[in-house]
């Protein structure tokens, strides 16, 4: 049997509380939803400084510094457990290398982070996916998935940036997002005349040249038509991102008139 686990550290002055988390919706038994719970034990102090809005709430709590009583409980109904794992590990610094994020729970985590203004968290996130942007991918992943690239900048864009200007945070995403869309345009083809031929054949090559580059342009647009008419498109793409996407459409349809 192993030893149980040692309470984490709690700071001069401050107390322990326990975070429990139950699903609300849960239509079991009581003494099963009890048994479901999952509980996590964190230092007052932690909360207070790292959660603006949790602050009420920790403070309205006693708390216990391991006397008889124990910590007191903090219910978090409906907050996933395992993320609040992480971001307590995140926020203790126990994880220093961000081994607790990955694309499975980068998502829920920038969601986590902004819904409770923990903006340590916030950074850690960020951190995470600017050093991951090379993973990502316009066309590969689905809209649904953080590794798409408009899914990625739009969770740091919505969630990882606050007011008053993003300081240059989310130039790596613009540049991806601008490049990347730039990319999936047809490129122009110019039309020119040959040597030594006349109307007629000028004509007959321009047509014929203009044909070929037109189905194989139709064809390269048709991804990013697709990714756009996505029924969750919107929701998911934040209006910064799409402004974003709707500039490089714009610059490509630029350099069609221009250069055809």
């Amino acid at each position: 049997m192993s030893p149980p686990k040692a309470p984490p550290p709690c700071s001069p002055g401050s107390a322990l509380v326990t975070l429990v988390f139950r699903n609300p919706t849960s239509t079991s038994s009581a003494a099963a939803a009890a048994a479901a719970a999952r509980e996590l034990v964190v230092d007052r102090a932690l909360l207070f400084h790292a959660s603006p809005v949790l602050r009420g709430l920790v403070e309205d709590v006693g708390g216990g510094g391991g006397g008889g009583g124990g910590p007191s409980s903090l219910p978090l109904p409906g907050e996933d457990a395992e993320l609040w794992e992480v971001a307590l590990q995140l926020l203790q610094h126990e994880d220093k290398h961000l081994a607790g994020l990955s694309w499975e729970n980068v998502a829920g985590m920038c969601h986590l982070a902004h819904k409770y203004g923990m903006s340590s968290l916030q950074k850690a996130c960020l951190l995470f996916l600017t050093a991951h942007l090379r993973d990502t991918s316009l066309f590969k992943y689905n809209i649904e998935s953080p590794k798409n690239l408009l899914h990625a900048a739009s969770l740091a864009e919505r969630y990882l940036i606050g007011g008053g200007g993003d300081g240059g945070l989310l130039l790596p995403f613009t540049d991806a997002v601008e490049a990347a869309a730039k990319a999936a345009l047809p490129q122009p083809v110019k039309l020119q005349r040959g040597a030594d031929c006349d109307k007629h054949e000028v004509a007959m090559v321009r047509y014929t040249t203009y044909s070929s580059w037109r189905s194989a342009a139709y064809g390269q647009l048709r991804p990013l038509k697709e990714l756009m008419a996505h029924p969750k498109y919107d929701d998911i793409v934040t209006s910064g991102v799409q402004c974003q996407v709707a500039r490089a459409l714009l610059g490509g349809m630029e350099a069609l008139i221009l250069n055809m």
